[in-house]
C-alpha cells in the first residue's frame, strides 16, 4: 500500500523524524531510534486493529519501567494495549519463557492463539517459539546486525509495509 503511494521517502522516518524533533525538546533522552521504535510500533498496532486478526494487543518490553513508563505514556502508545509488561516490573525478561507465560497467566491466554511481533530474532521471537507461540518477525532498521531471520510463521523483511497485508491474510 505505502509502496504504491510512492511519496518518496520512508513512511517510517519522516514522521519518527518529526516526531524526535517534537519530543527531544521536551524529553532530552528521546531519540531518533525511539521515534522510529514508536512510529513502527503504532504501524503494526493500527494494522492489527485494522485486520482485525488480533483480539488483545500487548507489550512486552525489556525495558526499565523509570525510563519506559515516560515514554509510552508520553507519546500515548500506551493506550494501544490491554496491558503492558515491563521487564523490571516481573523480574525476568525476553527471550526467557517465565516472561511470556507471566502474560499468559495473568489474562488466561491460549498460546495457540498468540502471536508475538519483534523485531530481534532471538530477543522476541525465540522466547516466543520456545513456548509453541507463533511470532511474526519484523526486520526493522534497529534490528540487531546481521539478525538472522528467525524460524516463525511470519517474517516482513523488505521493508515495504504493503507486504504485511499479505503476510497476515
Amino acid at each position: 500500500l505505502l509502496a504504491k503511494a510512492d511519496f518518496g521517502v520512508s513512511m517510517i522516518v519522516a514522521p519518527a523524524y518529526l516526531i524526535h524533533l517534537k519530543l527531544s525538546e521536551y524529553v532530552p533522552f528521546f531519540s531518533f531510534g525511539m521515534a522510529e521504535y514508536v512510529v513502527q510500533a503504532i504501524l503494526l498496532v493500527l494494522l492489527s486493529l485494522i485486520m482485525g486478526k488480533f483480539k488483545k494487543i500487548y507489550l512486552l518490553s525489556n525495558a526499565q519501567r523509570v525510563f519506559t513508563w515516560q515514554e509510552l505514556t508520553g507519546t500515548g502508545i500506551d493506550g494501544y494495549f490491554d496491558d503492558i509488561f515491563i521487564s523490571s516490573d516481573e523480574g525476568c525478561k525476553k527471550p526467557d519463557v517465565a516472561f511470556y507465560k507471566k502474560l499468559i497467566d495473568k489474562h488466561g491466554l491460549k498460546i495457540d492463539e498468540c502471536v508475538m511481533i519483534g523485531n530481534d530474532s532471538t530477543t522476541d521471537i525465540s522466547g516466543a517459539t520456545k513456548l509453541g507461540m507463533d511470532a511474526f518477525y519484523v526486520k526493522t532498521e534497529i534490528s540487531p546486525e546481521n539478525d538472522p531471520v528467525p524460524n516463525c510463521k511470519f517474517a516482513f523483511t523488505d521493508g515495504d509495509i504493503g507486504h504485511v497485508v499479505e503476510l497476515i491474510k
